[in-house]
């Protein structure tokens, strides 16, 4: 399975990504600012990033 991890600030816009990924059977991580998009980047490991 793809993780993805989402870093966006808008929360409608993280609901509507993260739906969208999980549709996609893809795991999914967001965080709302870089410090911790790069903690969860370090121990979640995701393939990918969306912004």
């Amino acid at each position: 399975m793809t993780r993805v991890l989402v870093v966006e600030d808008d929360l409608q816009l993280v609901r509507a990504l993260v739906i969208d990924k999980q549709a996609r059977h893809h795991g999914v991580d967001a965080a709302p600012d870089g410090a911790t998009a790069v903690r969860l980047a370090a121990t979640r490991q995701p393939h990918r990033f969306e912004n």
